[in-house]
């Protein structure tokens, strides 16, 4: 009974039960009503932390944090590991490390609830939680930002709330269903069921309110639009590539052939498709611009399949690869064939893993190579802009094997094709927002008011075959919703998927961990949106709003 009754032990537990609702909550198990009860179970520590000093809150906090990192999220502490090369010890150690410094939103919100929610049982008090647990939500600094709003993510009305405030304004939704729920189920004895439903209607109104405008957003009739594109996303699984692979010329074979093989397999199949997603890394270490300072990772045969199929099978293929400007090496998304001449017809990746694609402090302590020798070498790039891409008006004549296999002599020869096939005339146009792997979880990433499609060229085989991949494309599905566009994720490992601009699967997605073609024809529908209109500036007004009675009682 002292174990049962001391209070980092029901901290820790609270923290556990926490942590298991979110992660049944999140893909792929998409349990959303799970995220309520997350935060009951968050509201129930809090409710112990009352008597308490800040040391124990902090401690408290902490738990949660680590309860987050290890149990919803475990991944982190395998990529961690695999990313470093470092050992057991090592990776636990930043494992921990990471749990704490980039999970700060529990201490803010712990503490903010000891020392300024008083009453919690009066509206204002509980539309002030929802508010700081919202805001402390899109504030803390997070490596690989998770939200409250992706556990309502599987729910289509709620989802919709991101298309006002971005994801977060859905976390705002998931404390007031949380704080209604705490308050149906606090314990006293001999009271009558009104003592516990009276304090929780108004909660529940707010809840059901914020309901009907998802279903009101869900229902209301999207910019209709007669344009389709077509589109092929190519899932080789060619799994991790660490940088002992960097020289592996039987891995670059395997690479490119899965390319090539799938593609082709995949047109022959679906010979309408217009345009040819080629995930990250998919061809790693390598890059198709023939560039001089380019000469030590440019690829001849990795060239020479991009201009086969933009010129003689008149595909367009967005695609990721590696590349140098100014001397600094940097992963770039890029459309082939290229509707100008100009720079501005890639971009290259702004956001960029710590350990994985660059080694944090390493111009001020360069001895940490010798820890994290796996880490990469990367630069990030600076423009966010959205790329113009031409496909299709008129397509080659029907695909045949025969052909195929006859011209993949020609694959090591890229200006032997460029003089064989002509440039084919297109006159169709879209405008993409680009977005490379983990970037997609940021809204202000993807945020865009005149695109046409979100592309996502992502690469979770660090992962495995676990759940991280569907936990990526839950999260990354929202950025469609918020900006009212349809989404293209071509994961090279999976999950890759399709969504329109409420968020919905237009066509199955694929699976984790193999080898998988994906087509879909996608009706260039759009709908206007507050985020997308105002960005971040529409979630803080609404959170503001929601805070102003607190602040004037």
């Amino acid at each position: 009974m002292g174990l049962v009754r001391n209070f980092y032990f029901r901290q820790s537990v609270f923290a556990a039960l926490a942590a298991l609702c979110v992660l049944f909550a999140l893909e792929p198990y998409k349990i959303w009503p799970l995220g309520f009860v997350a935060v009951f179970f968050i509201l129930r520590a809090a409710e112990e932390q009352r008597p308490v000093g800040v040391y124990r809150i902090l401690g408290a906090a902490s738990l949660f944090a680590l309860a987050s990192s290890v149990l919803t999220f475990g991944w982190i502490f395998a990529t961690i590991h695999r990313y470093t090369g470092g050992n057991f010890i090592l990776t636990v150690f930043l494992g921990c490390l990471y749990a704490l410094l980039f999970n700060l939103k529990f201490h803010a919100l712990f503490l903010l609830y000891r020392y300024w929610l008083k009453k919690f049982h009066e509206l204002t008090h509980i539309l002030a939680f929802a508010a700081i647990m919202a805001l402390t939500d899109a504030l803390a600094p997070e490596l690989f930002p998770w939200s409250w709003g992706n556990t309502l993510a599987a729910d289509a009305p709620l989802r919709q709330l991101a298309a006002l405030g971005s994801v977060y304004l859905i976390a705002f939704a998931v404390g007031v269903g949380g704080a209604a729920l705490h308050l149906l189920l606090r314990k006293r004895h001999g009271a009558r069921w009104s003592y516990f439903l009276k304090p929780a209607l108004p909660a529940l109104a707010i809840l059901t309110i914020l309901y009907i405008v998802g279903a009101a957003l869900y229902f209301y009739p999207i910019i209709d639009s007669k344009e389709v594109v077509r589109v092929l996303a190519i899932q080789t699984n060619i799994g991790a590539a660490p940088e002992a692979k960097r020289s592996d010329e039987a891995f670059a074979t395997d690479a490119i052939n899965r390319l090539f093989n799938q593609s082709a397999e995949a047109l022959l199949l679906h010979e309408k498709a217009d345009i040819i997603f080629w995930p990250e890394a998919a061809m790693p270490f390598h890059s198709a611009d023939r560039h001089m300072q380019n000469r030590k990772i440019y690829s001849q045969t990795f060239d020479g399949v991009l201009e086969y199929f933009a010129r003689a099978l008149g595909r367009t293929v967005i695609f990721q690869d590696m590349v140098y400007r100014e001397n600094r090496l940097h992963s770039r998304l890029s459309v082939r064939p290229s509707p100008h001449t100009s720079d501005e017809t890639f971009y290259l990746k702004r956001r960029l893993v710590p350990w994985g694609e660059y080694l944090p402090l390493e111009n001020i302590f360069p001895a940490l190579r010798r820890y994290f020798f796996e880490a990469g070498h990367f630069s990030a790039g600076k423009l966010n802009a959205p790329l113009d891409v031409s496909y299709r008006s008129k397509l080659p004549s029907r695909i045949d094997s025969g052909s195929l296999r006859s011209d993949m002599q020609l694959f090591s020869s890229p200006e032997k094709i460029r003089t064989m096939f002509a440039s084919r005339e297109r006159t169709k146009s879209l405008r993409v927002q680009p977005t490379l792997c983990y970037e997609a979880l940021y809204p202000s990433d993807a945020r865009t008011q005149d695109t046409d499609l979100i592309v996502n060229l992502a690469s979770d085989a660090w992962f495995g075959d676990g759940i991280e991949g569907h936990q990526h494309l839950g999260a990354a599905s929202l950025r469609a919703v918020e900006n009212g566009v349809p989404m293209v994720r071509s994961a090279m490992s999976g999950v890759s998927a399709v969504f329109d601009a409420r968020g919905d699967d237009i066509v199955p997605r694929t699976g984790q961990a193999r080898q998988e073609t994906l087509y879909a024809e996608i009706p260039l529908e759009k709908r206007r949106t507050l985020f997308a209109r105002f960005g971040m500036a529409a979630f803080y007004i609404l959170m503001g709003a929601a805070l102003w009675p607190f602040l004037m009682s």
